[in-house]
């Protein structure tokens, strides 16, 4: 069977009616309005079904159509588009100071019970930020935070986790001084383990929540040795390295990766021959690229499972950051950062200076300084080497 490279995720729904004979066999009430939207636009995106813009000319025949995009952000040319807008809008926004970047991340057990429970989706970001403002209030200043929820694995595997990323320096109370804030991942990992758990435990109170059938829950009791048994395991929270002031650009385009873009660039799909599909990844465990082969149905049904539902905010911002403090916190923070700046640039220009005096001093000593025999002499033995010793 003829196999084709350099393929679309569009020119793949479209082959074969792929997508029309998915839903077919999935039924269209189990899928998500948000999925059949996302996708119908996706199929249409630079299509006369969106609409498009004619351009003609008076004087001669020349006409030029502009057509529609989707405006989807499961669209891998409209994403990369509304990627660039965001990137250009955050580097007003995000204050210059320095950055540390922290993800959060579940034990696979948890994976599939955040896509029964959607709604835990827009809580658990919340617990991730109050644990830092926890931190935070220790050493009494508000810090800024922004956030992107991520939900797949390069693989296309089920993977819900939360980049963050903070402000190292905070703000006192009363707005007048800068504190330099310090993360340890060991008091990360304990709170974030204790408040899932204890949320999980809540929703159940509450019977808010639905289990995966494999945990066969039927009481406290078997939810009970299900969360003790995962609270005792190894947590993984990532802590980067913070970044060095004046370096809002880098941050930038980390998150950027992560933000409104299809799970899979259209550049990893290697080949698709009306049956199977084959993308490439690199796998996280040994850094080393490799190839995955899904059917038609499983590539489908692994990639619209990550689109977001309608009104569903995959970058949050908190704290100075937040829209409620935009304009007067984060005005006197960003004026409070640049006079430590300027603080900061006068005390090296003073460091500099005391060092050029030390060197110039030394020069003139040794400049000064008589380095015949007789001086040396002198000034090891306290003797005059030219005066006879008494006999």
């Amino acid at each position: 069977m003829e196999s084709f490279s350099g393929i679309s995720i569009a020119d793949i729904l479209i082959h074969n009616n792929n997508w029309d004979n998915f839903v077919k066999r999935v039924d269209i009430e189990n899928i998500r309005p948000s999925i059949i939207s996302n996708v119908n636009r996706i199929i249409a995106c630079r299509n006369k079904k969106l609409g498009y813009k004619l351009y003609y000319c008076n004087n001669c025949d020349f006409k030029h159509s502009i057509k529609f995009s989707c405006k989807s952000r499961f669209c891998c040319s409209c994403g990369k588009k509304v990627t660039d807008i965001w990137s250009n809008n955050a580097f007003s926004r995000l204050p210059d100071c320095a950055w540390q970047h922290i993800t959060f991340t579940l034990p696979d057990i948890y994976w599939n019970l955040f896509w029964l429970n959607r709604e835990l989706m827009n809580i658990v970001p919340k617990i991730a930020v109050n644990i830092v403002k926890e931190i935070a209030n220790r050493y009494k200043c508000e810090i800024g935070v922004f956030l992107v929820i991520h939900t797949f694995g390069r693989d296309l595997k089920r993977n819900y986790h939360v980049h963050m990323t903070v402000t190292v320096n905070g703000m006192n109370v009363c707005g007048k001084k800068i504190k330099r804030l310090f993360f340890k991942d060991t008091i990360l990992k304990a709170k974030w383990r204790d408040y899932i758990t204890d949320l999980l435990r809540d929703e159940f109170s509450k019977n808010k929540i639905k289990f995966p059938k494999s945990w066969n829950i039927r009481s406290h009791k078997d939810l009970d040795i299900i969360l003790n048994e995962n609270h005792n395991k190894k947590w993984v929270i990532h802590l980067d390295k913070t970044t060095d002031r004046n370096n809002n650009a880098k941050i930038i385009a980390y998150i950027g990766r992560y933000l409104k873009r299809p799970p899979l660039s259209q550049t990893k799909i290697k080949s698709y021959d009306g049956k199977y599909v084959s993308f490439e990844y690199v796998d996280h465990y040994d850094n080393k690229p490799k190839l995955k082969r899904f059917t038609i149905d499983k590539f489908i049904s692994r990639l619209i499972a990550h689109i977001p539902d309608k009104n569903f905010r995959n970058v949050r911002y908190y704290g100075i950051l937040a829209n409620c403090n935009k304009i007067k916190k984060l005005a006197v923070f960003n004026q409070l950062l640049q006079e430590k700046a300027i603080a900061n640039d006068n005390r090296i220009i003073k460091r500099e200076k005391k060092r050029e005096n030390k060197k110039e001093k030394k020069l003139e000593k040794i400049k000064n300084c008589k380095t015949d025999y007789r001086s040396l002499y002198k000034r090891a033995f306290g003797k005059d080497p030219l005066i006879p010793f008494p006999i």
